[in-house]
């Protein structure tokens, strides 16, 4: 979703912005995120934004709905971000932090051929959350996509 597509998909629920200039603010906002973030930030306004009041939410009140609802967002764009000491992206639980190292949840490549392979990589470095999900992609293991479908892992070997 574009930061135009924006603008119109809240001017068809809320109604038109009154102000030409206030929507041109809001759509120069929502530029700065890419298109699954402004589409994620479009459901929250949705879910979080009442229309009781006849009022279109502008940018003050976008923002505020981005802030609270922050792990929402990085949920449904699959970004990977930390909750207390677990690591996650999407929905999926992919490590942990024990002290200032990230242990991985080796639970999609446990079993697999990919296991020997990871050790292989990651022993002589300590691995960071990026990494994993970089090695993991690389297999065609999507974890936390909420953007595809997530593949079954099949041992190859």
């Amino acid at each position: 979703m574009t930061s135009q597509d924006f603008v119109k998909g809240i001017e068809r629920y809320y109604g038109a912005y009154g102000n030409e200039y206030k929507r041109e603010v809001v759509e120069h906002f929502m530029r700065r995120f890419d298109d699954d973030k402004v589409a994620a930030i479009y459901e929250q306004v949705l879910l979080y934004f009442s229309d009781q009041y006849g009022k279109v939410p502008d940018v003050a009140a976008i923002k505020r709905i981005i802030d609270e609802h922050e792990d929402d967002i990085k949920v449904k764009t699959g970004e990977i971000y930390q909750i207390g000491q677990d690591v996650f992206r999407g929905d999926d639980r992919i490590g942990h932090y024990d002290g200032g190292t990230f242990i991985p949840d080796l639970g999609p490549i446990q079993g697999t051929k990919l296991l020997a392979e990871y050790v292989a990589e990651f022993t002589p470095v300590a691995p960071n959350p990026e990494r994993y999900v970089e090695f993991l992609g690389k297999h065609d293991i999507a974890i936390g996509s909420n953007l595809s479908d997530i593949k079954q892992i099949e041992d190859k070997s």
